[in-house]
């Protein structure tokens, strides 16, 4: 993995207020991390405890993930927005190990690289957890998303698509990480499969966040 301190942001991209550890000093849903209070209408799926997102998916945030997609870079900007965000959110750091949002296998070979996997890589150094990336897997590909996917079709495109590994989950707390947070359904496919495989505990940290329809 590359890492460079900005990617292909500008500083001053990087320091636009949409990117800046999201809601930290404000009132949130506790479950998904969205601006607000108790139980919000978009709310993350009851397989994760909770979700958390390093800032939305706009300006150097998108442009940074759309060019890790293509080229296995991850800034230091965005790693360090991710740490900060662990460090400030009590609901994340409860956890003893770190499992990205695996591709499929087939999706992987065609691009060489999980961006994913290489985000939960540079975190977890920084924050002193093991990774497991063979703790999930993605059994069933993906079909190409329609633009404007709500969160019921999401959901059944991601229904039964990962399987995890007991052996390597069992009773553990798990940080889920992957790059976009968008209705919620590939996380909760995750942290169900994770659920189901006996892990104690799965929060989800995502590097960005789609707000849909302006809110969330």
């Amino acid at each position: 993995m590359r890492e460079q301190a900005s990617g292909v942001a500008c500083e001053s991209c990087w320091e636009d207020p949409a990117v800046t550890p999201l809601y930290l000093d404000r009132a949130l849903c506790r479950r998904c991390g969205l601006p607000g209070t108790g139980r919000c209408l978009t709310c993350a799926p009851e397989t994760l405890e909770a979700a958390r997102s390093a800032g939305e998916y706009a300006g150097a945030l998108r442009a940074a993930l759309l060019h890790a997609k293509r080229i296995p870079i991850v800034p230091k900007r965005l790693t360090d927005l991710l740490e900060l965000v662990w460090i400030g959110s009590d609901v994340l750091r409860d956890v003893d190990i770190v499992v990205p949002v695996p591709l499929h296998p087939d999706r992987r070979a065609e691009r060489g690289f999980n961006q994913a996997e290489l985000i939960a890589e540079a975190l977890a150094k920084r924050i002193g957890l093991p990774v497991v990336l063979s703790g999930l897997t993605r059994v069933r590909a993906g079909v190409r998303r329609r633009i404007g996917a709500g969160r019921e079709e999401r959901q059944a495109q991601s229904s039964g698509a990962f399987a995890a590994a007991s052996r390597l989950v069992a009773d553990r707390r798990l940080l889920l990480v992957d790059d976009v947070f968008t209705t919620g359904a590939t996380l909760g496919a995750c942290a169900g499969a994770l659920r189901s495989a006996g892990a104690a505990r799965v929060v989800a940290l995502t590097a960005a966040r789609v707000r849909l329809g302006g809110v969330g």
